[in-house]
């Protein structure tokens, strides 16, 4: 779908960030803000964060503490501050434009506004968790009228608006880069596709309101396991099945020279990983070993494993860190991007779970390549269901030439289990806690749960 950028005033930058990203509660500001930082190579701020980071109070603990006319204040000088220091993309929150000394200063800046409509903020803001405005009955309402009261405060400093309804995140971030790199002037060179970390052929960030994580895709890349192990942990569970024994003996390796204490535990394979027995497993293992929350389980395998080993590390004191190493094209581009983990019970499938998001996950392609023909094309399903979603071009790569796309050591593969990804990345971004948009990713899988229930 294409993206419709409206100018409303001549754009102006002397200094300062390349974007400020302005609009309304739910509009997207800090997940595009960040995907055209991303593009361009420059760092991304959210001024909530900074005045979070710099208050040590979250938003809504200093509106409750010490009321919305004290925040204003900290925010306007914060922001006029990030305005001549900082250089990247710049998200602000919803209601910065409301303090006269702020609009003032926006004046001098490329101000891109995004824009959604009442029809679409219900999938995007969910409930009011974390929106002490919205907080309370009927947020939608109460959305529509804040929205409606900052209106000619958004018209005052708008140079750039966007109409976000319908289009995914990345394709905004897309349109936006773009014609960022043209009003600057900057080089056309800096879009080309590509990743800072060596190695790999694209890191795709999964952006949620709570949580940030990258997904490293590309060949020969399983070394990087260890090095996105969080700093402070002492100790590593390896969760596998017995398929992937030698890849998770190989993950130990990197991870011990990493300088980490290591304990493999081999689960069952397939569905029955996902099951009490498994989980108690793992939980009695945590403890043997002594993790504590500031260790890390790494998951090496299917859905299943990586599904077990979330709901692991997600019940264990409260939640420990996690990374996953997905073996099968069905884990890279569905079980291992989202935060969902789960187990099933006698009820049904995934009955039991829990929202948690990994630390990282490597998905090293080089893993799927003696995989069988026919597991390959079941997990080429999720992609082609991408492609339906929001891709098209997911579906060309595979009618132009279906055996290359089979074939898990070709370019045409890598290329539509990334583009598979990212659709995955940006659904899940809009909302990571399924509370409408992603019933998306759910296409064809309550039907095929039910028949595989009905086959037994």
């Amino acid at each position: 779908m294409s993206v419709t950028i409206t100018e409303r005033r001549a754009a102006t930058r002397s200094a300062g960030p390349l974007a400020v990203m302005v609009g309304p509660m739910g509009a997207g500001k800090t997940t595009v803000g960040r995907k055209i930082a991303e593009r361009l190579d420059v760092p991304f701020l959210d001024a909530d964060e900074f005045i979070e980071d710099i208050t040590q109070f979250s938003i809504p603990d200093v509106l409750e503490t010490y009321g919305e006319p004290h925040f204003r204040s900290v925010e306007a000088s914060s922001i006029a501050h990030l305005l001549s220091a900082f250089n990247g993309v710049l998200a602000l929150g919803g209601g910065a434009i409301t303090t006269a000394s702020t609009r003032e200063l926006l004046r001098n800046h490329v101000v891109v506004r995004l824009e959604v409509d009442k029809e679409h903020i219900g999938d995007r803001i969910g409930g009011a968790e974390g929106r002490p405005l919205l907080a309370g009955d009927d947020a939608t309402e109460k959305w529509i009228a804040v929205t409606a009261a900052r209106q000619e405060a958004f018209a005052a400093v708008t140079a750039w608006d966007v109409d976000t309804n319908g289009v995914l995140p990345s394709e905004i971030a897309d349109a936006l880069a773009e014609k960022l790199v043209a009003h600057h002037g900057l080089d056309p060179e800096v879009l080309a596709v590509g990743s800072a970390v060596p190695g790999t052929s694209a890191v795709i960030r999964v952006s949620g309101e709570r949580s940030t994580y990258d997904v490293e895709l590309g060949r020969g890349i399983l070394g990087r396991v260890a090095v996105v192990l969080p700093d402070r942990a002492e100790r590593a569970l390896i969760v596998h099945e017995p398929g992937t024994a030698g890849v998770a003996s190989s993950i130990a390796e990197v991870v011990a020279d990493a300088g980490r204490s290591v304990r493999l535990l081999e689960v069952p394979a397939g569905e029955d990983a996902k099951t009490a027995a498994a989980l108690s497993e793992c939980w009695e293992e945590l403890g043997a070993e002594g993790l504590t929350r500031s260790d890390v389980i790494i998951g090496v395998g299917g859905g299943a494993v990586t599904d077990l080993a979330g709901f692991a590390v997600a019940t264990w004191q409260r939640g420990i860190e996690l990374v996953l190493v997905p073996t099968t094209v069905m884990g890279v581009v569905d079980a291992s991007v989202g935060g969902k983990t789960s187990i099933n019970t006698g009820a049904g499938k995934n009955l039991a779970g829990a929202f948690y998001p990994p630390r990282a996950v490597v998905a090293d392609l080089d893993l799927l390549t003696a995989l069988p023909e026919a597991e390959v094309a079941s997990g080429l399903a999720e992609v082609v269901k991408a492609g339906l979603i929001s891709d098209t071009r997911i579906l060309e790569i595979i009618e132009a030439d279906p055996a290359r796309v089979l074939d898990t050591t070709t370019t045409e593969f890598a290329e539509v289990v990334e583009r598979a990804v990212r659709v995955k990345a940006d659904v899940v971004g809009q909302d990571p806690r399924e509370s409408g948009l992603r019933e998306f990713l759910n296409y064809g899988h309550t039907l095929g749960h039910a028949i595989e229930r009905h086959e037994g």
